[in-house]
């Protein structure tokens, strides 16, 4: 494959990374000055935004040169057992909840905003009680403490 010759300087070594079928954000991680070796484990970080939470997803990025080889083995990660693993996941952020202290007995209800909760599978808790979501959105849920 031929080298990409109108790629301006400062843009990223890479053209295009995706966690499944939804782009990476490299904004803020990655700059046009980041190396990356050959034949080396290297990290990257990013945002995929808002998409359906997932336990496990298929991992590519074209680089101006090509496609990056993956080593399947060195790609997963796994728990101490073993028994759950995954080459790349999805997980929602959290960046705020509106409240910081509660009541013993339950039934403050909490504003949390962040992003990747339009999944449909909320479910969140507070010290192992589950927080009953009362509305749900992209960016935002609001729960009552149990």
């Amino acid at each position: 494959m031929n080298r990409i010759k109108d790629v301006a300087s400062d843009d990223l070594p890479f053209v295009q990374a995706k966690i499944g079928l939804a782009n990476i954000n490299f904004e803020g991680y990655v700059k046009s000055s980041t190396g990356f070796r050959g034949w080396y484990n290297n990290n990257v970080r990013g945002i995929v935004g808002d998409q359906k939470i997932s336990k496990d997803l298929n991992v590519n990025m074209l680089w101006e040169t090509g496609n990056a080889i993956h080593d399947p083995v060195t790609m997963r990660t796994c728990d101490y057992a073993g028994t759950t693993c995954y080459t790349a996941k999805t997980v929602p952020a959290i960046y705020s909840i509106d409240q910081k202290e509660g009541y013993v007995t339950g039934g403050q209800v909490l504003t949390v905003t962040g992003f990747g909760f339009g999944s449909g599978e909320i479910k969140p808790t507070i010290e192992g009680v589950e927080c009953k979501v009362l509305t749900q959105g992209v960016d935002q849920f609001t729960c009552r403490a149990g």
